[in-house]
């Protein structure tokens, strides 16, 4: 019977460590591959200039590689590639890209496998980016 329960703590123990080793961390979850558009929000935006902002995300691929660079490119070269440095805060809350001095900070709504959302303040107000794999 002692060696049952020797055997079930081990086990126990070895599921708990391989489990914790497996985590994914904010950063991990952003490079793992490309993201594109899946949809935009801003309330205060007329129609117009709503759907001009959907046609430019909805054309646009956002890459972050592992060292610390990302691309955004655009569908038939639309428009030249944004290239830059990228920054994710410790608890993976606050994005920044950083582009030939220019500094853009997201606040990270949702990031994981599947879906980066991004909200973000300018002059046409409060903005919700969401990207998908």
């Amino acid at each position: 019977m002692n060696n049952l329960f020797k055997t079930l703590g081990l086990t126990l123990l070895l599921a708990f460590t391989l489990t914790a080793c497996n985590t994914t961390t904010p950063s991990e979850f952003l490079v793992m591959s490309p993201w594109v558009y899946d949809s935009f929000e801003n309330p205060d935006l007329d129609s117009d200039t709503r759907d001009l902002f959907v046609a430019v995300f909805s054309i646009s691929t956002w890459t972050y590689s592992e060292d610390g660079t990302y691309t955004i490119t655009y569908a038939q070269n639309a428009f030249d590639p944004n290239n830059g440095t990228w920054a994710l805060d410790e608890d993976g809350t606050e994005l920044t890209l950083e582009e030939d001095g220019d500094t853009d900070r997201f606040e990270v709504l949702t990031l994981d496998e599947d879906v980066l959302s991004l909200q973000y303040v300018d002059s046409t107000g409060t903005n919700i980016l969401n990207l998908k794999h």
